[in-house]
């Protein structure tokens, strides 16, 4: 029978392992001279983002919902953001999930260094069962409820969930760099009509 030791050290190499694979299988980062129409069914090809703080994605995401969007990735607008707001509840403490102890630290050392710098990790993967959208939510009170739910994240008197499902314990400023990388990579998804 393996020891603790062992088998931490089995995941960690299975985790390497996958994560070396996944950057073979990188995403293309969309040209800014390519129409978006004609890559719209190609889920490869995603736009470069960059915003400041949380609070600017609501510009982006009202922009892409007045004036048209599409999809270089599987999910619409109203899938995507009704997916984010259910991870931006996570700060709130409605945490549907965690991961096992022995499988954060390591998915922290390889991923966290990535989200600090703010760069995309070059993953497609499949979102798990209870962070999945519905087939068809209504865009518009997705814009809403995500609007309100980033609001939130903005206000000081907010109090956030001690740990992420994911990454363990964070501090208020974690939880809001977590944020808006998620939103941010999410968003890198939908490209806005021309």
């Amino acid at each position: 029978m393996a020891s603790t030791r062992e088998r931490n050290e089995s995941i960690q190499h299975q985790v390497f392992f996958n994560k070396l694979q996944m950057e073979r299988t990188c995403c293309e980062l969309m040209d800014p001279q390519t129409d978006a129409t004609k890559i719209a069914d190609k889920p490869n090809r995603r736009m470069e983002l960059y915003f400041p703080s949380l609070h600017d994605t609501i510009a982006e995401v009202e922009r892409l919902h007045e004036s048209g969007w599409e999809r270089a990735g599987k999910w619409s607008l109203g899938q995507l953001l009704e997916h984010l707001n259910i991870t931006l509840r996570f700060t709130k403490g409605e945490i549907p999930f965690f991961l096992p102890m022995p499988i954060r630290p390591v998915i922290r050392l390889f991923f966290w260094p990535t989200i600090l710098r703010g760069k995309p990790i070059r993953i497609r993967g499949i979102a798990p069962k209870k962070l999945q959208p519905r087939p068809e939510p209504n865009e518009e009170e997705m814009v809403k409820e995500f609007v309100e739910l980033v609001e939130w994240h903005m206000d000081s008197s907010a109090e956030f969930a001690p740990k992420h499902p994911v990454f363990g314990r964070l501090e208020r400023q974690d939880w809001l760099l977590v944020q808006k990388w998620h939103v941010t990579h999410h968003l890198s998804f939908m490209l806005p009509k021309r």
